[in-house]
């Protein structure tokens, strides 16, 4: 099972930095998607990874984190 994290964010600096930061600790670029209009990262993940990338996207002070889960 998968799960998408969604975060909101107020700049686009945000947003760049948080998209490094999933990079840099190994998430696949395609498993991110990014959207500076609507200030989205959504990023793709399995379960088990679900609190590694929650504290990623934490860092970065996101105004709302949903959660979806997907099947594989």
């Amino acid at each position: 099972m998968s799960i998408v994290l969604t975060a909101h964010y107020g700049s686009d600096t945000a947003i760049e930095n948080v998209v490094e930061d999933l990079v840099a600790t190994g998430i696949d670029r395609d498993k991110i998607y990014d959207d500076e209009e609507q200030k989205i990262v959504k990023v793709m993940v399995p379960a088990s990874s679900e609190a590694e990338i929650r504290e990623i996207l934490g860092r970065h002070d996101p105004n709302e984190v949903r959660e979806t889960t997907v099947s594989d």
